[in-house]
């Protein structure tokens, strides 16, 4: 009692109320952030379209066996000059022993008919194939924006994959739907032997890292992806089996993972990039997942304060 008339008496000697001083400061948060630009860059993987192989000189395109999302930043048809790229279909379609490599619905990255609108981005966890040392009993479902290197794609898989496209605002948040399966077993895809168990269950990932282009140093690869020292912020949400058929809504913040960079953003003088991956076999880079593991993803959405909103802080 004595403590509480104490309290009370506190405040009336100093005019200052702290339920009125918390709910004026979010109050002030809550204008702060109205005030802020934003905008969304959506992805809803209805359209797809088949792969072309680059026209040779004199010659015609021929076409890949597998599809990809068709989104409005693509340059044209082929892999190189889409927004979207999966090493996992490239690798895929290059295993002449796999008698499924002509059939485009047993691909790593393929679509659903049942999206949570329209059609969905689907990614599944295939069987690979082990030759000399090189290759692996598994190949993750994975999409991501950025590059592929084909050159070194059969010797040096991880750094084949260059992720991110330049992007000229602050990332805030991913949003969407997704569902997920794990496969009924977990391997080692890097075994001498084809089916030997890992430690572990398998699941998947959706991630984003928004990192600084430095001229020494451009593409983070699938090595450095989530450890390279130019990450800026970050967002990796790592999922379970969802239950049924049913789509689980999400939606992940970035968080800065350098505070000196991210104190230091400027993107008149300086230059980054977003790279958004998924995969349906979280530790894929580690050669560890279960063959029939599904993630399903739809209506995804980057929201990003704008450039020009930047320019003014």
């Amino acid at each position: 009692m004595a403590i509480a008339v104490a309290a009370i008496s506190l405040v009336g000697c100093n005019q200052e109320d702290p339920i009125k001083t918390k709910r004026n400061r979010l109050e002030k948060e809550m204008e702060e952030e109205s005030k802020k630009v934003y905008e969304i860059s959506k992805f809803t993987f209805d359209n797809w379209s088949q792969v072309q192989n680059p026209a040779t000189e004199g010659g015609k395109a021929t076409l890949m066996p597998y599809w990809l999302p068709v989104e409005k930043e693509d340059k044209d048809a082929t892999e190189k000059g889409r927004f979207w790229k999966s090493a996992s279909n490239r690798g895929f379609s290059m295993n002449f022993f796999n008698e499924d490599r002509n059939h485009a619905d047993k691909y790593p990255v393929y679509w659903t008919e049942q999206g949570k609108s329209g059609k969905g981005l689907q990614l599944q966890t295939a069987k690979g194939l082990m030759f000399f040392g090189t290759g692996s009993w598994i190949i993750p479902g994975s999409l991501y924006n950025g590059l592929l290197d084909e050159k070194i794609m059969a010797v040096k898989p991880l750094e084949s994959t260059l992720f991110g496209t330049e992007f000229a605002k602050l990332p805030s948040k991913i949003k969407g739907y997704y569902q997920y399966k794990a496969g009924p077993k977990y391997i080692d895809g890097k075994a001498g032997k084809f089916d030997t168990p890992a430690e572990g269950k398998d699941q998947g990932v959706i991630s984003g890292v928004f990192y600084e282009i430095t001229e020494n140093e451009t593409y983070l690869n699938g090595i450095t992806l989530y450890t390279d020292k130019r990450i800026v912020s970050m967002v990796k949400m790592v999922v379970d089996d969802t239950e049924g058929d049913s789509w689980k809504a999400f939606e992940v913040k970035f968080e800065p993972v350098d505070q000196e960079r991210f104190k230091a953003i400027d993107f008149k003088k300086k230059k980054y990039r977003l790279a958004i991956v998924m995969s349906s076999s979280a530790n894929g880079d580690k050669f560890l997942g279960a063959i029939g593991s599904r993630l399903l993803v739809d209506e995804l959405e980057v929201i990003a304060e704008r450039k020009d909103n930047q320019d003014k802080k």
